[in-house]
């Protein structure tokens, strides 16, 4: 006969497995939630999300939420930035380019990718993350040091770090006819001048480099659910948000996708800035998604009457089956020239120095395509011999 430990015992044993059981089966389908919201209806529930992560320091719920509490989420409504005046645009030096790096390190790779495109028509603006380690000073002409801002990857902090360089860099001295954003671990596929031969021409046609794509069914219907348990989970668990907790209306009537390097005209920038200040409660759509900026950007300009956007690659990136692009070799840059990108990533400081060298090599001997603006879906911006 089992006696009364035992059964007590066993209870507990039995209580503490169930418990746990329930606990996966929840929070199991949660990693999907995120992706759901995302692809399907979209992060309108930010408010809501708090729930599963009450502060700073949860860890445990990182595959759904990436940042930070609800009161930060809050305070993003705040955010407002200044815009230079009318005045202010009359007074300002006229340059082609400005460049914008956002990097954590690869530092030396920076520099050889600023001594090569060396030109006074083409600044510099260079932005290592604040909780990197990086801490050297790149000194060259026409290089600036932007002040630094937290970034963590995949989080909406890189959308506000680069709404923030946008910020200085619009209001720094110079007016541009083109404001690039790429990685520190981007390099150039053509020389300075083949560059500003390009600037120069697409910017009569007011053409931003940009790649947009919108947002489909499609998108969802590549996440597969396994279990009929997470379509209950899921169900009840949004049956319970839309019930509970009133749902905004989306700022967008169609919502697009794209790769977050890119280069925009300076109207673009400044189009992008305004629209923000006037709906600063927009990053609440966005602050709880994962790599929201290739959402961002793309969402105001794919329902703005902005110019014409192109659907090429700015920076060509080979991503291998993985999250994490690939570190480039001589056969991707191959491809790279092919499709007309104007930067590659990745290239990383001792693992690519002779790739960099082959890369110079072949830039120099690159030009502008003189038929690119006439059909800029059929042409690459440049030829090389």
């Amino acid at each position: 006969m089992i006696s009364n430990s035992r059964l007590i015992q066993n209870f507990l044993i039995f209580t503490f497995i169930y418990v746990f059981f329930c606990i996966f089966l929840f929070l199991h389908p949660l990693k999907k939630i995120h992706h759901a919201l995302l692809l399907k209806d979209y992060p309108k529930y930010c408010h809501l999300l708090t729930m599963f992560r009450k502060d700073n320091q949860t860890k445990n719920i990182r595959p759904l939420l990436f940042e930070t509490s609800f009161q930060k989420c809050i305070q993003l409504q705040q955010l407002q930035f200044s815009l230079p005046s009318t005045e202010d645009e009359k007074i300002k030096i006229k340059k082609t380019i400005g460049i914008i790096v956002a990097a954590h390190n690869n530092g030396e790779v920076i520099e050889k990718m600023i001594n090569f495109l060396q030109n006074d028509d083409i600044l510099f603006f260079i932005h290592f993350s604040k909780n990197c380690n990086y801490s050297r000073k790149i000194e060259l002409p026409n290089t600036y040091m932007l002040q630094r801002h937290d970034v963590n990857y995949p989080g909406f902090t890189i959308v506000t770090s680069l709404l923030y360089c946008y910020e200085e860099v619009l209001n720094s001295p110079y007016h541009f006819d083109y404001i690039a954003y790429i990685s520190g671990y981007c390099y150039p596929l053509i020389n300075s001048q083949t560059l500003l031969n390009i600037c120069q021409q697409t910017k009569l046609q007011n053409l931003n480099f940009l790649q947009i794509v919108p947002m489909t069914p499609g998108f969802y219907n590549r996440l597969k659910r396994y279990s009929n348990i997470d379509h209950q989970v899921e169900d009840w668990i949004f049956y319970f948000i839309k019930k509970n907790y009133p749902i905004k209306k989306m700022p967008f009537k169609e919502l697009h996708v794209g790769q977050n390097w890119c280069m925009l005209t300076y109207e673009t920038i400044l189009y992008i800035m305004d629209f923000v200040n006037k709906n600063p409660d927009i990053a609440n759509f966005f602050y709880f998604t994962r790599s929201s900026s290739e959402h961002f950007f793309h969402c105001i300009l794919g329902n703005s009457k902005m110019s014409t956007l192109t659907k090429k690659q700015f920076v060509f990136c080979y991503w291998k089956g993985s999250e994490h692009a690939a570190k480039l070799t001589r056969s991707d840059i191959k491809v790279a020239y092919k499709n007309g990108a104007l930067f590659a990533r990745k290239i990383v400081h001792g693992y690519n120095d002779e790739l960099i060298h082959v890369i110079e090599n072949q830039a120099k001997n690159c030009q502008y395509n003189v038929g690119f603006t006439n059909n800029i879906t059929d042409y690459r911006p440049y030829i090389c011999s």
